[in-house]
């Protein structure tokens, strides 16, 4: 009777763990999505800065050298 008693109370506190740990890995899951997202945004948007800031340099520069040739 104790053996039964005690492999139930070992399966119960299985499953609370088994419960608790579902409800860790769905948190820890959301924040690796969370954390993904913020890690593309910032790469799309370095990215997008690189772009504007290169076309920018290259119209200067055309620019300049436009007014110097007709200088």
């Amino acid at each position: 009777m104790l053996n039964r008693r005690r492999t139930t109370a070992v399966k119960l506190s299985l499953v609370y763990v088994l419960a608790f740990l579902w409800k860790y890995c769905k948190v820890i899951v959301v924040i690796v999505v969370v954390v993904v997202v913020v890690v593309v945004v910032v790469v799309v948007v370095v990215a997008v800065v690189v772009v504007v800031v290169v076309v920018v340099e290259v119209l200067v520069v055309v620019v300049v050298v436009i007014l110097v040739v007709e200088w």
